[in-house]
């Protein structure tokens, strides 16, 4: 999933955005993602312009999923690299028993 935001925003915030939205998406029926776990490297200042961050699936499991992201400057510079591991929560009902852990 990619996102642009501008760069008053922290390289944290803007990482934790797109790493929500994309397990969001990617989250099975009726389940909500709950961040778990947040690693940021913050890389280089951005005083200026608009940062834009990618977020991609590092592990897809049936109770968790970690995302990683790259968050770069208008120029395609890397701004700050890390990622986001996500539990899934069932709010209305819970899912029937899974087997395996999926913990990476």
């Amino acid at each position: 999933d990619l996102h642009s935001f501008p760069t008053r925003r922290s390289s944290d915030l803007q990482l934790e955005t797109a790493a929500s939205v994309a397990a969001r998406r990617a989250a099975p029926a009726g389940a909500v993602p709950v961040g778990a776990e947040l690693m940021v490297n913050h890389l280089r200042p951005v005083r200026s312009g608009y940062v834009t961050a990618i977020a991609s699936p590092v592990h897809q499991g049936g109770r968790t999923c970690v995302y990683e992201v790259r968050v770069s400057d208008d120029e395609g510079r890397a701004v700050a690299r890390g990622t986001l591991r996500s539990l899934y929560t069932w709010p209305d009902a819970r899912p029937s028993a899974r087997s395996g852990d999926d913990a990476a």
